[in-house]
């Protein structure tokens, strides 16, 4: 239940990134696309859901894995404002 709570605050803003990752391929830009779904997983993700399982076990991965979605669904809206 802690799950649903905490992660779906921020489902809105993980949107973003697929929403800008697939405008990317629709230009034609797939290499584009890739690069922001894999630093979305790898760079930001995958960090904050270790920091979080160090700080405070299973919520904390799950505080982890909201935060990189807040911090990647903000990031399309700044670095690709004409999409």
């Amino acid at each position: 239940m802690y799950y649903l709570r905490v992660i779906a605050l921020t489902y809105c803003l993980s949107g973003l990134v697929l929403i800008a990752s697939q405008a990317m391929n629709a230009l034609r830009r797939p290499m584009a696309a890739a690069t922001i779904s894999m630093a979305r997983t790898f760079a930001v993700t995958v960090p904050l859901a270790l920091i979080g399982q160090w700080l405070g076990n299973i919520h904390g991965v799950f505080i982890g894995i909201s935060v990189a979605g807040g911090l990647c669904g903000a990031a399309p809206g700044s670095c690709c404002p004409r999409l």
